[in-house]
Parts: C-alpha cells; sequence; structure tokens
C-alpha cells in the first residue's frame, strides 16, 4: 500500500471499524484506523500528533504498516502523514466502514486543495455507499461533528 496521495481506513476486531485512506484506483494510503468498542476517544486519537519513534503500541501507524495483516487490533492507529496533509497532494480521499476484512459501506471525497479538517464535508463529498446523502438535509457533516 503505497502511493502519494492516501485514504484513510477503520478496520478491526469488533463488528464496526472505520478506515481513512487517499489515493485513487487501486492505490490508496492508509492514515488512520478507528475500531468501535475499545472506550477510546477517536476524536482525540485523531488529533494527537504523532510520536517521534512510530509504532502500534503508541498508537501511531507506520509508514509501510499493512492492516490486512493486523485485523485483531482494538487500537485507534493514526499516521504521521495526518501531520503534513498540506504536502502530500492530496486527489481522493475514501472513508471506509467495515470489520473482520469486510467493507460494508464508503464515502469519497475530493481531497484537492484540502487540509486535514475541511475534506470531510458535504462540498467534498463525491460519492458512497447512500446515494441520497449529497442532497438530504444533515444537521452536522464535519470532522468536528
Amino acid at each position: 500500500m503505497s502511493s502519494s496521495s492516501g485514504v484513510l481506513r477503520f478496520l478491526g476486531l469488533m463488528v464496526f471499524s472505520t478506515s481513512v485512506v487517499y489515493g485513487h484506483g487501486d492505490n490508496w494510503k492508509l492514515v488512520f484506523h478507528a475500531v468501535s468498542g475499545n472506550g477510546k476517544s477517536v476524536l482525540h486519537a485523531r488529533n494527537t500528533m504523532s510520536p517521534a519513534v512510530c509504532t502500534t503500541d503508541s498508537g501511531c501507524l507506520p509508514l509501510k504498516f499493512n492492516l490486512d495483516n493486523w485485523r485483531d487490533n482494538v487500537t485507534h492507529l493514526r499516521s504521521p502523514l495526518i501531520d503534513k496533509w498540506k504536502s502530500l497532494n492530496i486527489v481522493k480521499i475514501r472513508v471506509t466502514f467495515g470489520g473482520q476484512g469486510n467493507i460494508f459501506a464508503f464515502l469519497e471525497f475530493d481531497g484537492s486543495g484540502s487540509d486535514k479538517l475541511n475534506w470531510f464535508s458535504k462540498s467534498r463529498l463525491l460519492h458512497g455507499s447512500w446515494s441520497d446523502l449529497k442532497t438530504s438535509n444533515t444537521t452536522y457533516f464535519s470532522i468536528k461533528g
């Protein structure tokens, strides 16, 4: 999984997990992985800067990490790439929802000119599993909620 652009993906041991990746086609880069039911704040994990030494034990997602070989985790993982978002030349961002190796739903966003917060917006939504989401009234549609 290597790319000049990426997607955030969430997968994990629990029934539902979410991942965020950026990229395009079959070339996506995992930048965030959240797992439901672990009692830890996804927002806190997402907003905490990556440590100097990046290991999965510290909640950091190493650059060449392969999530496919680590599906039984119960830890949110955040890539240091999030801290370099503006310099990554991101084209598209995909959020997937799944569990136990399966993807149940997804959202895909236009990542051009985005930053690490504004990419998750209704105006940037390209398509996803919910065909009416773009035209439906929503109370909140942002990373901050």
